[in-house]
């Protein structure tokens, strides 16, 4: 539980990559996934998240698929992924420009996922913008990741 923060931080990078088009993109992306019904959400999620984690994966887009439907039978690999193997690897990637901005934004969000997940704020977010609220940061930080980001 306690290297979940660091790996819903990871994507605030894209904010000293590339600040005007990150929230930009952001501002767009969001509550145009947010309007979309779940089902949608989850395909475009699902179609986004292969074509990003073919990076981390042997076998590239077909790979990623592969794993991809692992997760859905075995969620918690998805978990483990994540944690252990996309995340660092992003790290290592990001981390060799701008290091210390970087690091100081990746503390700071991962406190604020912390004590937003002590505090529960999960419900709140999903009261508000549906089951798949997550959705809408996640693709977005792919969009940007995988159009501006220059690593």
């Amino acid at each position: 539980m306690l290297l979940l923060p660091p790996t819903i931080a990871h994507g605030i990078t894209d904010l000293i990559a590339c600040p005007k088009r990150t929230l930009i993109s952001y501002a767009i992306l969001n509550p145009m996934i947010w309007s979309f019904e779940v089902d949608q959400q989850a395909v475009l999620l699902f179609a986004c998240s292969i074509y990003h984690m073919r990076k981390d994966v042997p076998g590239g887009v077909l790979g990623s698929a592969w794993m991809h439907n692992i997760w859905l039978v075995y969620p918690d690999t998805a978990v483990f992924f994540l944690n252990y193997i996309h995340t660092p690897r992003h790290f290592m990637r990001t981390l060799k420009t701008q290091t210390i901005p970087k690091i100081c934004l990746i503390s700071c969000m991962s406190l604020v996922a912390l004590v937003a997940m002590v505090y529960n704020v999960d419900d709140w977010f999903e009261s508000v913008y549906g089951v798949l609220w997550w959705s809408g940061p996640v693709i977005s930080h792919i969009f940007v990741n995988e159009l501006f980001v220059k690593e």
